[in-house]
């Protein structure tokens, strides 16, 4: 039976191919798994002044197929009287995070921003006046396994819920609904253009009997 030694020159390459996977190992942890924070302040698009009692959020998004999305609340916050604030994460190359103001009966975000975790980031963000429509949506019947709807996912099945869009004054908000049809091979959904009317309380009835009979959505 012959034993084998390693010579000095083998130990240290033995050694120092177990720290670099030790390094490797630790790096790919880190990138799954990286703190951040994003601070700035809220100002008005017209005005430059800040806004105050807005809500801050950063969502943390992945891609479920084609240009869909499906976002979770990483932290929010709302800003103070100086219209500043400041919020902490964690994650990874996964997921995409995005920074946005969540919409209200006053406010409007502006845009949008990507975010990086593993840093620190400042922001300037800009808000302006919105204005709101409500929309009942109704779907009798969806067999399909996934429904995407306002950048979310919902389970198979009925649906009737009662919500508001909001957009600037006299504009046009673009509602998208779309299943996926496993065996057509593509999304099939429909499009509704929703005007933003200063004062209007009217509620926007939207009724669908299948999605899976809806065409395919462009």
């Amino acid at each position: 039976m012959l034993t084998f030694y390693p010579t000095t020159k083998a130990r240290s390459m033995t050694w120092a191919l177990m720290a670099a996977a030790m390094t490797f190992a630790a790096c790919k942890k880190s990138d799954r798994d990286r703190p951040g924070v994003v601070e700035g302040e809220v100002v008005d698009v017209d005005t430059g002044l800040p806004v105050a009692g807005v809500t801050v959020r950063l969502n943390a998004c992945q891609l479920v197929g084609g240009d869909a999305y499906h976002c979770e609340t990483a932290n929010e916050m709302k800003t103070g009287a100086d219209g500043k604030y400041s919020l902490t994460f964690r994650g990874g190359r996964s997921k995409n995070f995005r920074l946005e103001l969540a919409s209200n009966d006053s406010i409007l975000p502006y845009t949008s921003y990507n975010i990086q975790p593993g840093q620190k980031t400042r922001i300037r963000m800009e808000a302006m006046r919105a204005f709101s429509a409500k929309v009942r949506l109704v779907i009798r019947k969806n067999e399909g396994p996934q429904l995407y709807f306002k950048n979310s996912i919902l389970l198979p099945g009925p649906l009737d819920t009662t919500f508001s869009v909001w957009g600037p004054k006299n504009s046009d908000y673009i509602l998208n609904l779309g299943v996926q049809d496993r065996t057509a091979g593509y999304v099939r959904g429909v499009r509704k253009i929703l005007p933003i009317i200063p004062g209007n309380s009217e509620t926007t009835l939207i009724v669908i009997e299948d999605m899976l009979q809806l065409p395919k959505l462009q």
